[in-house]
C-alpha cells in the first residue's frame, strides 16, 4: 500500500470519496431551495456558485452557495475579473483586492435579494387573483 503524506493510499480515496458525496449531497440542496438562477428565475443550465468568493473566506456552507444561470454567472465573474487583473498587474494590493472582491459579491448579493423579493410579490399577485 503506498504512502503519501503519511496516509495510506487507500485512506486517501475513502476521504476524497467521501468529500465527493458530501459535495452532491449539498448540490443537491441548493438545487432543491433554489428551483431556478435566483436572480432571473430561469430554468436553464445553471452552476453553483460562491457568495462570498472562497479566496476571500468564503465557505462551502449551504448559505453561502446559490443557483445561478450560466449567464448570470458569467456577469457576476465579469466584475470580478477586471479586479483579478488589476491585482495580478500590480495595481492593488492583496488587501485592496479581497475588500473589493468582497464589496463585488455583497452588490451582487443586494441585486439577488431584490430579484427574490420581486419573485414573491408575484408569486402573491398570481395566488391572489
Amino acid at each position: 500500500m503506498a504512502v503519501r503524506h503519511g496516509i495510506a493510499s487507500s485512506s486517501m480515496t475513502r476521504l476524497s470519496r467521501l468529500r465527493g458525496m458530501a459535495w452532491k449531497w449539498t448540490q443537491a440542496e441548493v438545487y432543491h431551495r433554489d428551483p431556478g438562477c435566483v436572480l432571473c428565475f430561469s430554468q436553464r443550465r445553471s452552476t453553483i456558485d460562491h457568495i462570498v468568493p472562497r479566496c476571500c473566506g468564503g465557505t462551502y456552507d449551504l448559505h453561502n452557495l446559490q443557483r445561478l444561470c450560466d449567464g448570470c454567472h458569467k456577469k457576476k465573474n465579469k466584475l470580478s475579473k477586471q479586479t483579478h487583473r488589476l491585482f495580478s498587474l500590480g495595481f492593488l494590493s492583496e488587501a485592496e483586492y479581497e475588500r473589493r472582491l468582497l464589496k463585488e459579491a455583497m452588490e451582487f448579493q443586494e441585486v439577488v435579494e431584490d430579484a427574490k423579493k420581486r419573485r414573491a410579490t408575484v408569486g402573491a399577485r398570481v395566488v391572489g387573483v
